[in-house]
């Protein structure tokens, strides 16, 4: 080979190298615009995507054999089931009830056109309140209609779906709403679950929670402080209270707050309290009444360097306790699912003694997780209660106690992965909910297959991808390299 066939070849590869490197660097700035549009437009590009969910188990065991005793249901949908059907996401929903027609022998659906054929759903455009009152029901194509007997419940196409503060889709969660509705219109008088108010309580991330708490059977309403407790209240929440709660004094005869709870846990109700550890206020009043029924919540943070999915140790992968319920909770959790709950920015709980009272830790840290007070580690590394269970010995009467608000938000309830929804919906079921639909499938729109990933496996797979692959394709290289100079 000459010198000008080497020149030749020298210049051919050098334009096939800038060639490549234009076009990557021409690909980089066009994902970088339409990123950067998309981004300040709120665009998207749909890809025809086409989302299939299928039913857990729920459904059959809530009614082991399709319960066809008893009054059935009708399914009534108010868009043209061809509309329906073609619809990518709403179709979901209908799909859901047709599946659920197969294992429930007492449920049947139907879709409507209400544009041609009004009629059809007028008897359910009004329903009696609480009070008495009767209430218009708007009824639109988007309607959704549980009938059964003389009841009925409307939903909207949407309340099957989870929406992020922009009202985006981001989880379809239509089987536990549609076992949710199907329950409420069988049953005449379902008893109530009540959040309590006015002590600064946190309602900003309950939409999961309430979720919850219906496909568990419960009606919602709230309890204010100067309010006796009602008799068909079976389960109270006293979420992340900033204001301390009252306790009558020793010569006042009128019961107050912590009294009337004491009052119903004797007639063996359910009280879940969740509680900041970083709250500002003292709860004095809240933490003595849970130190006499054996639970304490502490002021130190939990950190975990080596098990947590934050890089700031902050947000734990908790572990399985055991116990009575524990153990019945747990198992009934592993036939669903083998994904683990997590909790972020919890404090320790303590046990103390209760007569009466059996105590138990539902959730731990992993043993690596260390506690820290005012930036500086207070304890040894060892698995921490993040939540907690009191239960009475006889005649029922529990309290369930969460250290961490997050246990129970409305991302981790509805992420697809996690089993926080799943643990509670068995606690509850364990503590006497009338319907835990335990076992619904979440289809999560937009998911992030990363987000289960603990800082350990996070620190291997970053030693991965910036030092064994690098390295691999290097010597690859080299060997490349020495058998061309070698012809």
């Amino acid at each position: 080979m000459n010198r000008e066939d080497t020149v030749r070849r020298r210049r051919q590869k050098g334009r096939h190298a800038a060639y490549i490197a234009l076009f990557l660097a021409a690909l980089l700035f066009a994902n970088l615009v339409i990123a950067a549009l998309c981004d300040h437009f709120s665009l998207y590009f749909y890809t025809g995507e086409h989302y299939a969910h299928r039913i857990g188990p729920a459904a059959t065991d809530l009614f082991p054999t399709g319960e066809s005793e008893g009054e059935g249901v009708e399914i009534i949908f108010c868009m043209a089931e061809e509309k329906l059907a073609a619809d990518p996401i709403y179709s979901l929903v209908y799909n859901t009830a047709r599946q659920l027609t197969e294992v429930l022998s007492f449920l049947s659906i139907r879709s409507e056109n209400i544009y041609l054929n009004p009629g059809a759903v007028k008897p359910y455009r009004t329903v009696t309140d609480s009070l008495g009152n009767t209430v218009e029901v708007p009824i639109t194509e988007e309607s959704v209609i549980f009938v059964s007997g003389g009841r009925h419940k409307t939903e909207s196409l949407e309340s099957f779906f989870v929406l992020d503060e922009n009202r985006a889709v981001t989880a379809y969660n239509g089987e536990e709403v549609m076992l949710s509705c199907i329950g409420n219109v069988r049953t005449a008088n379902r008893p109530l679950a009540a959040y309590t108010t006015s002590h600064g309580e946190n309602f900003a991330d309950m939409q999961g929670f309430y979720t919850l708490l219906l496909a568990a059977g419960y009606g919602i309403t709230v309890l204010s402080p100067d309010e006796e407790i009602p008799d068909n209240v079976s389960l109270i929440v006293i979420s992340n209270p900033l204001y301390d709660f009252d306790r009558a004094a020793a010569e006042n005869p009128n019961p107050e707050e912590l009294d009337r709870l004491d009052a119903f846990l004797g007639r063996g109700g359910t009280l879940y309290v969740s509680i900041d550890p970083y709250g500002k206020g003292e709860l004095t009043h809240l933490r003595a009444f849970l130190a006499s029924y054996g639970l304490t919540a502490g002021t130190e943070i939990i950190r975990d360097a080596e098990n947590s999915l934050t890089q700031d140790g902050y947000t734990l992968v908790t572990d399985r306790g055991s116990g009575t319920v524990g153990d019945s909770v747990f198992r009934r959790v592993s036939s669903y699912t083998s994904s683990r709950a997590i909790v972020r920015e919890a404090s320790c709980i303590g046990f103390t003694e209760a007569p009466g009272w059996n105590t138990e830790a539902l959730l731990l840290s992993s043993p690596t997780a260390v506690t820290y007070k005012n930036g500086a580690p207070t304890g040894n590394a060892a698995p921490y209660p993040v939540l907690a269970l009191s239960r009475r010995a006889e005649n029922g009467g529990a309290i369930i106690l969460s250290s961490s608000v997050y246990f129970l938000a409305d991302d981790v309830l509805y992420s697809g992965i996690y089993s926080n929804r799943t643990v509670a919906l068995a606690l509850l079921s364990e503590l006497g909910a009338p319907q835990a639909a335990v076992g619904c499938t979440v289809l999560p729109i937009n998911s992030d297959r990363l987000e289960d990933l603990t800082m350990r496996t996070a620190r291997l797979y970053a030693l991965l991808l910036i030092g064994v692959i690098p390295l691999g394709v290097a010597v690859c290289g080299v060997c490349v390299l020495n058998r061309r100079r070698r012809r």
